[in-house]
């Protein structure tokens, strides 16, 4: 039930894991999470349809942040 991974700012985590196995189904991996702004590109252009013109134009002034994504 509990799994190390690899995380890139706090080095090698126990953490805990699905206890729920069903036969014949890979087991989900467990990942670190997202940092903070990290998707924010993502998302801002795949589901807003926003430039990356307009996703500059609002960090520039720190309305958004997505330097966890660089």
């Amino acid at each position: 039930m509990l799994e190390w991974i690899d995380h890139p700012d706090y080095g090698r985590l126990v953490v805990p894991n699905n206890p729920i196995i069903f036969h014949g189904a890979d087991r989900a991996r467990a990942v670190p999470s997202a940092e903070l702004g990290q998707h924010t590109s993502e998302v801002l252009s795949s589901v807003l349809g926003m430039s990356q013109a307009e996703i500059a134009e609002l960090e520039g002034p720190s309305v958004i942040d997505c330097a966890a994504a660089a």
